[in-house]
């Protein structure tokens, strides 16, 4: 689960990347780059446990789902609720501590290390590259 919402915060980040170039686009910047903190931080936690993504008022089977029991569950993944955005970025800041602003100059670029996730800008904002830290979601 953790690869396939890392995978999906790259895609709604880079469409926020893009649209951010527009001025007419704005709005669909500012919400899709906040799909993809919602799916960064979901994936990371996920990476842990799937288990960090029960909402606070679970159906048996979102419990089933995220327990590891997808067979038992009524639609399985399908039906499958999870917690929100400000509560995935608010767990995740919870399991990792509040992050110090640390910006490290490496090969000319900046890099902004957080919630085990570099990215760096080579060009400004059309050149973010969203990328797992080594070791950060589940060994990878």
């Amino acid at each position: 689960m953790h690869e396939d919402l890392f995978k999906s915060a790259r895609r709604w980040a880079q469409t926020a990347l893009d649209a951010y170039t527009d001025p007419a686009d704005h709005d669909f910047a500012v919400h899709h780059m906040a799909v993809a903190d919602e799916h960064l931080s979901k994936s990371y936690l996920s990476s842990i446990t799937e288990v960090l993504l029960v909402p606070d008022r679970p159906s048996i089977d979102d419990l089933l789902v995220l327990g590891g029991h997808e067979g038992k569950a009524g639609k399985g993944r399908a039906g499958l609720r999870t917690i929100g955005g400000a509560e995935a970025v608010a767990r995740a800041e919870k399991v990792l501590g509040k992050p110090e602003p640390v910006n490290v100059i490496k090969a000319g670029r900046w890099f902004y290390p957080c919630a085990g996730i570099v990215c760096s800008s080579g060009r400004g904002w059309s050149g973010l590259l969203i990328q797992a830290a080594p070791g950060s979601l589940g060994g990878s």
